[in-house]
């Protein structure tokens, strides 16, 4: 019998992500409601589904046919629908980045986590990426003690991807907010930090001995749409840069390099569902190479869910949670001082 799923929120990452991903896994998932406060949105997400719609979370939380609940709505809605599915005892809750917009939110969140007995993960999709996790099973030597770390990511602008993957209801772009004053720019660049970065940081967090004593040495908004940032974290470098034009080719590339080892990944663009990613491994003369996987990290992140519903007993520290979005806050929060302070 699949698992009945709820989605609270039935915008682009819905759509163009976990519909096409649950499709592909009906022997695991069938969706059974999908909210959104527009109802129109709503009313044709849910019917390309089969499944019921509304305009209110609680209704969701409320259907005794959904056992796992996705919080695909905006940010600053997370806190309050996470713990509220808690509450409403689902057993499991997949609630996408960032988990919280503060360290404070994330506890409580986690709290009613525990309380209730909810397993709850975040959509952190390259985590659970094959090709990520095959290569990482390599690295050993890379634990902690990458000197370099580099983060690049380079994309066409999303409604590319929104347009070819969904035939539903996609937004118009987004204007590009004003950066006419320091705190404008920080204000863009934090949103930028927590809307793309973010994709890599759980994944570099892991590799960083000293992850809670970072300084932010160098920051840049790249016009219209991007960023660099390097951090100083211990011994250890950061190197983040992303950035969105119409005409770039797609590029998601996570490097770390060793005394001994380097590891060079390339992941797929979000909204694509395009197998896994690949990479290199070099160690010393000997090097061990993963191509693309058929599953990409979105599917793999379902069947994740799959067991653990199923009480599978995955080795997980519910506290990892908490540590990411802390280093993902820290990270962009000192990244909007530092930009505050060169005005």
């Amino acid at each position: 019998m699949s698992i009945g799923v709820g989605i609270i929120g039935g915008g682009a990452v819905t759509q163009s992500i976990h519909l096409p991903t649950l499709a592909r896994l009906p022997e695991l998932f069938s969706v059974k409601h999908v909210m959104d406060i527009d109802p129109d949105t709503a009313r044709l997400v849910a019917d390309r589904s089969g499944a019921r719609w509304t305009t209110r979370y609680e209704d969701v939380l409320d259907d005794p046919e959904v056992d796992v609940v996705a919080v695909c709505s905006p940010p600053a809605w997370h806190p309050e629908q996470v713990i509220a599915a808690c509450r409403a005892g689902k057993r499991t809750v997949l609630c996408e980045k960032p988990l919280a917009n503060s360290v404070e939110e994330g506890s409580a969140m986690l709290a009613a986590a525990r309380a209730s007995g909810t397993r709850l993960v975040v959509g952190a999709m390259h985590l659970h990426d094959p090709g990520w996790l095959e290569l990482l099973a390599h690295s050993e030597s890379l634990s902690t003690s990458a000197s370099l770390i580099r983060s690049s990511i380079v994309l066409p602008y999303n409604d590319r991807y929104e347009r070819w993957g969904t035939e539903f209801r996609v937004p118009p772009r987004r204007p590009i907010p004003p950066t006419g004053t320091a705190a404008e720019r920080a204000a863009v660049l934090t949103q930028r930090m927590l809307g793309v970065a973010i994709h890599d940081l759980p994944l570099i967090r892991v590799h960083l001995a000293e992850w809670r004593d970072i300084v932010v040495t160098h920051v840049r908004l790249i016009n219209p749409t991007g960023y660099a940032v390097t951090v100083r974290s211990g011994a250890q470098i950061l190197q983040l840069s992303g950035s969105m034009r119409d005409y770039w080719r797609p590029e998601w590339d996570l490097d770390l390099y060793g005394e001994r080892q380097r590891l060079s990944v390339t992941f797929t663009p979000s909204y694509v569902h395009a197998g896994s990613a690949s990479g290199r491994l070099v160690t010393g003369r000997d090097s061990v190479v993963v191509g693309s996987r058929p599953q990409n990290g979105y599917e793999m992140e379902w069947v994740h869910l799959a067991q653990i519903h199923a009480g599978a007993r995955i080795p997980e520290d519910p506290a990892t949670l908490l540590d990411d979005i802390e280093f993902a806050l820290s990270i962009a929060g000192a990244a909007a001082r530092r930009m505050e302070e060169d005005g």
